[in-house]
């Protein structure tokens, strides 16, 4: 069995709680430790039950709460690829990329994603034949990292920004390059194609996140990929559950048994 919540999940913020029952982890800690103890405590979950905080890239709205949650709670293990470690002002376990590993009873990959940062990864967690895929800040989904969403029953993708939202709205046209390049965020359609990919591979839960407040909408996300899974045969709430993850706050309950 798996439980999987998001805590948050957009560009101000992301983090996200995941359990087999035995191993309590995070990943990433881009809210502050006062919000994230919040949301765990309205999920009935003891903040000082983490065992570990697994974390993606060294930005803010991915590690903001991470200096604070080691002092109040420092017993808990923060991991991240070496490249990665080296860019936190926090104490890091160093853990391998693209190879499982035990993190407590769970099985966990680190994979490589294209993002605007030395070193960024998503998470593929298993336990008990269950898996979950977590994979945000990523400018395109590169043919490397589609093996990772083999057997994949959970899905978190980004779906950042809106093509036309983006080139119309107010943003520099630098920072507009920046968020459209292949190291930068993932699209609405992009984030389809890859939704109707893992679909279609058998993936029961998708889940958006990381939407922008200023370049996208609940919305716009959720109806573009519904129109492509619709399209290609695949009914959203029959065949695969589709859902937006909260901006603030944190998600519904996704349990894998």
């Amino acid at each position: 069995m798996l439980q999987y919540c998001t805590l948050a999940s957009s560009s101000s913020g992301n983090s996200a709680y995941l359990t087999d029952g035995e191993t309590k982890i995070l990943i990433d800690l881009g809210i502050s430790t006062r919000a994230a103890e919040r949301e765990l405590c309205d999920l009935g979950v003891e903040p000082d039950s983490i065992d570990a905080i697994l974390i993606t890239h060294e930005h803010g709205d991915h590690v903001r709460g991470l200096v604070t949650w080691q002092k109040k709670h420092p017993h808990v293990r923060i991991c991240a690829p070496k490249e990665i470690g080296e860019a936190l002002a926090v104490e890091c376990e160093e853990i391998p990329q693209c190879e499982p590993f035990l993190l407590g009873s769970l099985i966990v990959t680190a994979f490589s994603t294209p993002h605007d940062t030395e070193f960024s990864v998503g998470y593929r967690v298993e336990a008990g034949g269950r898996v979950v895929v977590s994979m945000t800040d990523l400018g395109c989904v590169a043919d490397g990292i589609y093996p990772y969403l083999d057997g994949v029953e959970l899905l978190l993708i980004e779906a950042n920004y809106d093509p036309d939202r983006l080139r119309y709205g107010k943003y520099p046209e630098p920072l507009k390059r920046r968020i459209a390049s292949d190291h930068g965020h993932l699209s609405n359609p992009d984030c389809a194609e890859c939704a109707l990919r893992a679909a279609s591979c058998g993936a029961k839960t998708i889940l958006l996140g990381h939407l922008s407040r200023e370049n996208n909408t609940p919305r716009l996300a959720y109806e573009t990929v519904h129109a492509l899974l619709t399209k290609n045969g695949l009914i959203p709430g029959v065949d695969v559950m589709l859902s937006v993850a909260p901006r603030e706050g944190h998600s519904d309950w996704y349990t894998l048994e």
